[in-house]
């Protein structure tokens, strides 16, 4: 079972926004029900909400993404 401490959990909150600025989602894989928890006490679900239950799901859902990426048509005010 994989262990998780706050540092990791702050560490991959600042990650997720870091790639999602850059429109890129973080998949996460695996048994990460440890992880999920502390996520959602630390009031952070924004990470787990692509959590994957095998790499292979998390490649295609990757994949898809890169497929159809999120629109960067921005309309300024």
């Amino acid at each position: 079972m994989p262990g998780i401490d706050i540092t990791a959990v702050e560490m991959l909150d600042r990650l997720s926004a870091d790639l999602e600025h850059r429109r890129i989602r973080l998949h996460l894989a695996g048994e990460i029900d440890q992880v999920r928890d502390l996520l959602r006490a630390t009031g952070i679900t924004s990470v787990a909400t692509d959590a994957h239950p095998t790499v292979d799901a998390a490649v295609a859902a990757a994949r898809r993404d890169f497929d159809h990426p999120p629109s960067t048509d921005h309309k300024s005010a």
